[in-house]
């Protein structure tokens, strides 16, 4: 039994370190009649949100100010003025997703939500709030 175990997290390490994802991946969701990985990064969110294949979404990586572009790639909690921001812990306990310490797409929008904007809470003030503090 011993055996078996150490062969399984070897394999299991094999598989993680090596890239291969084919049985480590994100779920894989029908979105507006393409089928995609739920988790995808920013650019792959971009790729199609660019206005060629859908609706095109502004966005902003660099002094951001909330007032319409979507803010990605930015470090979460800004350093600056943190104490105005929840820990990555309460944010991430709400089903805010943060990634190597930044926002990005899935931050705010879950794939597997049906509803318009596919929010990862119920309204988009209620979001803003889990946030911004």
């Amino acid at each position: 039994m011993k055996y078996i175990r150490h062969a399984s997290i070897a394999a299991l390490a094999f598989i993680l370190c090596s890239g291969w994802t084919a049985f480590v991946s994100a779920a894989q969701v029908e979105h507006h009649g393409f089928t995609i990985e739920s988790e995808g990064s920013a650019r792959d969110c971009l790729s199609c949100h660019d206005g060629a294949l859908a609706k095109s979404v502004s966005y902003c990586t660099v002094q951001c100010d909330f007032s319409g572009a979507h803010s990605i790639l930015r470090p979460y909690p800004p350093k600056s003025n943190s104490e105005h921001y929840a820990s990555i812990k309460s944010v991430k306990a709400k089903g805010v997703k943060i990634r190597n310490k930044k926002i990005t797409c899935i931050s705010c929008h879950d794939l597997k939500n049906p509803k318009k904007y596919h929010l990862v809470v119920a309204d988009q003030p209620r979001l803003c709030i889990v946030c911004h503090v």
